[in-house]
């Protein structure tokens, strides 16, 4: 039992001292593995600094440039070195395009004349003891956009479909815009205006407001170069002329007074002028300002008759007429008038009533002065009268 116990105890001993030896050797290495990742991360900070401090810039100005001009890359860098330059990783065309070292930090590179296929990707490579370093710049060319002969003005006659062209030339590809009133026009099938496929703006049943000032637009895809042209349209309108009375009848006066309107349509707008009758005095007649409206003062029984309104544009005429009756009054009859015609009439019947009496009973008026001027015919006739009487 004895030998026993010291055997347990004698393993025990042997495993704490691996135990501790274990221990001992792990610390070591991790305090290894620690030492290493910090000589790595001062190793990456060094490296990180180094190419901070390290600049290397391409000064330009616009990045777009017409076919035919010039333009200049400034390569700089913070320390001495050499310089070279490369277009889409070739060399540069030095018969055409200048490279000059300006210092021992800086080289410019002179664009002459350029055309569209020196657009590209220009890099600046700069190498010193420290290594080589790059920077790229990019260079559009482009060709300026041309409407060539493209009308500006155009004029249409309203209901008719019309089609506005924009002709454009331009390298790289352009594409076109249309502009209503700052607004861009949309070919979304809900309006009159629809963009064609050749990129012309058609106007389906043009009418009055959709004369204006439109602006095409013609833009290098994906760049910000564009131009703009203005482009008037009107539309023309034939006149239509309406008088709201056919006829009007008055009574002559000097207090009767007639206004004709002549109501007219038409663009442009249309000359008016009057056909009036020929015995119409027009020192009387009174025209508006543009002569859509008639006055005729004092009307007389010689302003009878037809008056015709009629208009007259560029594009045609049109007229209306209208009918003007007058009829005259009959004079009123002074005082002296009716007595006159009141005594004449009672004359008229006092002789009638003598007459009567004269012939019928052989009195009156009439009897008595035929008895005295005619004394003889009227006692024989009247003897006659009696015989008979008698025989009866």
């Amino acid at each position: 039992m004895a030998f026993s116990n010291w055997k347990y105890q004698e393993l025990k001993a042997r495993q704490e001292r691996f135990c501790n030896m274990h221990d001992s050797k792990r610390g070591d290495l991790e305090e290894m593995t620690a030492s290493m990742m910090m000589l790595r991360l001062c190793g990456l900070l060094l490296i990180c600094s180094s190419l901070i401090d390290s600049k290397l810039d391409i000064i330009s100005g616009d990045p777009d440039i017409q076919v035919g001009q010039e333009t200049l890359l400034l390569c700089k860098a913070d320390s001495e070195g050499d310089f070279s330059w490369l277009i889409d990783d070739e060399e540069i065309d030095e018969d055409r395009h200048v490279v000059e070292k300006i210092d021992e930090s800086s080289s410019k590179l002179i664009l002459k004349n350029v055309e569209l296929n020196d657009a590209g990707n220009y890099t600046c490579v700069f190498e010193n003891d420290q290594g080589q370093r790059k920077i790229t710049y990019q260079i559009y060319i482009y060709q300026t956009p041309d409407f060539g002969d493209t009308s500006v003005y155009h004029e249409f006659l309203v209901n008719q479909t019309v089609e506005i062209p924009c002709e454009v030339s331009g390298q790289p590809a352009v594409e076109i815009l249309w502009f209503r009133n700052d607004s861009i026009i949309k070919d979304d099938g809900r309006g009159n205006l629809r963009i064609l496929s050749n990129k012309s703006l058609q106007i389906s049943g043009i009418q009055q407001e959709d004369s204006g000032t439109y602006t095409c637009v013609s833009r290098i895809k994906g760049r910000p170069t564009e131009r703009r042209l203005q482009i008037s349209v009107d539309v023309n309108e034939p006149p239509t002329v309406l008088i709201d009375q056919d006829t009007k009848r008055v009574l002559a006066g000097p207090d009767t007074t007639v206004s004709i309107t002549c109501r007219v349509k038409g663009v442009p707008r249309p000359n008016i002028s009057w056909t009036l009758p020929s015995t119409s005095d027009e020192s009387r007649h009174k025209y508006s300002s543009d002569k859509s409206e008639l006055t005729i003062s004092a009307v007389t029984r010689r302003d009878f008759g037809k008056y015709v309104c009629k208009a007259t544009n560029k594009i045609g005429e049109d007229s209306d007429t209208f009918t003007l009756d007058v009829s005259v009054s009959q004079p009123a009859l002074g005082k002296g008038v009716v007595v006159g015609i009141v005594m004449f009439i009672f004359l008229v019947l006092m002789v009638s009533v003598d007459a009567f009496c004269c012939y019928t009973k052989h009195c009156g008026l009439l009897h008595f002065l035929a008895h005295k001027i005619f004394g003889y015919k009227i006692s024989v006739s009247k003897g006659l009268d009696e015989e008979a009487f008698k025989k009866y």
